[in-house]
């Protein structure tokens, strides 16, 4: 079976905006009952390997209890992409939203959970999915503190990386690896992949609605065509980050045959003024035959 891939941003974009797919898709990454989920305005960055969704999600934690919290997702093909992150994290700090409570609706800033998922590795990570945790810890008594505090979910915030890398990685077919899956693999011998291969038949069945839609993606010609428009600007882009890189070395390489030659100037240099000093050359001679400073040659002595 062959499926667009979500890793590119107009394929993920047709993804996520089918609230029942991107209830499932978060349920899976976050490891939570999401109840509900309300998809938020947002910046929608295309054709730069980068793209974005917030939601507000009432979730089910480990305790029964309910949670509104906001849901930051984000997909990068390239890497340092840290201080748009970081930017991004400051306006969802800042963000209100209204919710509604027994003496009616307020408006409030609500914790953040962050999802990033990566096209690219983290090579200090052996593992492809990672989750940071905002758990506070009693540093004299060594001891992780289970308390809910406000003050901690406010100003600190989960955060969940998915690296869409299986170079490397193991894999233990999990849930969630399997849906990580869906933005790697490749249609054998292409070297870029717009469209992959799966086999229905060794996927979750969690995951068979998504399997479906994105695989009703590639009959749609025109949502193909953004896809491989996007393509064309990753290779574009490429080939731009190459020959930057090897005008980058040509010029390193000039500046190491400089390098070098001034040093066997200079070599050249210091051995025929010690041979004149061996001579009993005045060192004013020396100077002007070798141009050498008299402090230079006075180094010889």
């Amino acid at each position: 079976m062959q499926i667009l891939n979500p890793l590119y941003d107009n394929a993920f974009k047709y993804l996520m905006e089918d609230n029942n797919i991107a209830k499932t898709v978060l349920s899976i990454i976050l490891d939570t009952n999401i109840i509900s989920l309300q998809a938020r305005p947002q910046e929608t960055i295309l054709h730069n390997g980068l793209f974005r969704f917030d939601y507000k999600a009432v979730i089910q934690e480990e305790n029964s209890e309910t949670k509104t919290v906001l849901v930051e997702v984000q997909k990068y093909n390239s890497p340092n992409p840290i201080k748009r992150f970081r930017g991004y994290l400051g306006t969802n700090y800042a963000r209100t939203e209204t919710v509604q409570t027994a003496d009616g609706e307020i408006e409030v800033t609500l914790p953040l959970v962050s999802v990033y998922i990566l096209g690219y590795d983290l090579p200090e990570f052996d593992c492809r999915i990672i989750r940071i945790d905002n758990t506070p810890y009693d540093i004299v008594g060594q001891k992780i503190l289970n308390v809910r505090s406000k003050f901690v979910e406010q100003l600190t915030h989960k955060c969940y990386i998915l690296l869409a890398q299986n170079e490397g990685k193991t894999s233990k077919a999990t849930l969630v690896e399997q849906l990580l899956d869906l933005f790697i693999q490749k249609l054998k011998g292409e070297k870029s992949n717009p469209v992959i291969e799966i086999a229905e038949e060794v996927y979750h069945n969690e995951l068979i609605p998504i399997i479906e839609r994105l695989k009703r993606a590639t009959l749609d010609d025109e949502l193909l065509r953004k896809v491989q428009l996007e393509q064309d600007f990753i290779d574009n882009e490429t080939s731009k980050d190459q020959l930057l890189d090897e005008a980058l070395k040509r010029e390193e390489e000039e500046r190491r045959q400089k390098e070098e030659a001034k040093k066997r100037e200079k070599m050249l240099q210091h051995n025929f003024a010690k041979r004149m000093l061996k001579q009993k050359v005045a060192i004013e001679e020396i100077v002007q035959v070798t141009g050498l400073c008299e402090a230079e040659i006075k180094k010889l002595m």
